[in-house]
């Protein structure tokens, strides 16, 4: 078991599918938006730091190695806490599978980001998968039956997510250097702190009513937070970029299966052509934007 488990793509089919029951979590907790945020980051640190306590050997245990990446952790735990807060917000208003898959268009405008402010090269190739995603998300959108005003709002929330993630994901490029369990450690710790406050504001429910609920939040931040990128972290560095981003599909795949199962939210055979069109497309993106 543990063998299969140290494959690389093994690795990344599992952290797709942990952070794919994310939202599923979520819904169960029946917690707001931010307050699910802070949670999740409370109850997946003590895994995290642990994790980093048995990883170096060597004092201080979580040190940075240059001072200003405590500055690029923070700017990019903004910019997730407002991800997952948005993404959050989405799923209360649209489908499960609507807001997870444009969340996971992200890497889309890290591409355009690399294009418009890195003056990178410019090829034909990365617009066709671009058009391709967004074809399919259109049609996704569209063909739902229930095309409410609050499908509308929840899905344009969920895209301006997905800018938030990718500009977390632009900042956790700058942060190479350094080893990924750190960075990890501190960007959760800065999005529990972060979504603190906005929950207070946010909503009156401070702690989870039932057993049920606590339990729930314990999976998002034990489940989702830290296995998913615990797994993540450790498979795509070993492997090969293009199959790495056919792995990291689970994640809108594993959302959209759970999101029929518990809350009976089924695809009929056009939504599923166009959810298979847009995640072909979001995998094109990653392939083209990461052979650059």
């Amino acid at each position: 078991m543990f063998t299969l488990l140290r494959n690389p793509f093994v690795s990344l089919l599992m952290g797709g599918f942990f952070i794919g029951l994310a939202p599923i979590f979520f819904r169960l907790s029946e917690m707001s938006p931010s307050w699910a945020v802070f949670y999740r980051m409370l109850f997946a640190l003590p895994f995290i730091g642990l994790l980093c306590l048995m990883t170096f050997k060597d004092l201080p245990k979580f040190k940075l190695k240059h001072r200003s990446n405590y500055l690029v952790c923070f700017i990019a735990s903004i910019a997730f806490t407002l991800d997952l807060i948005g993404w959050h917000w989405g799923l209360d208003l649209t489908s499960i599978s609507n807001a997870t898959i444009i969340v996971n268009t992200a890497p889309v405008w890290v591409g355009l980001y690399g294009i418009i402010f890195l003056k990178e090269t410019w090829k034909f190739s990365f617009l066709i998968p671009v058009l391709l995603t967004y074809f399919g998300i259109i049609g996704l959108v569209t063909s739902f039956e229930s095309f409410t005003f609050d499908s509308i709002a929840g899905d344009i929330v969920s895209f301006i997510a997905s800018l938030l993630y990718a500009l977390y994901l632009v900042c956790l490029s700058r942060l190479g250097g350094e080893h990924p369990f750190k960075v990890i450690f501190f960007t959760t710790l800065f999005c529990c702190f972060l979504s603190f406050p906005i929950g207070i504001y946010e909503s009156s429910k401070v702690l989870p009513a039932t057993s049920y609920e606590l339990i729930f939040l314990v999976c998002l931040g034990g489940i989702s937070q830290f296995l998913g990128q615990t797994f993540i972290t450790y498979g795509m560095p070993r492997i090969n970029l293009s199959l790495g981003s056919m792995g990291l599909l689970m994640q809108p795949i594993t959302a959209t299966i759970f999101g029929a199962w518990f809350f009976s939210e089924y695809l009929d055979l056009l939504q599923i052509t166009f959810a298979a069109i847009a995640l072909w497309g979001i995998y094109l993106v990653r392939v083209v934007a990461q052979k650059k």
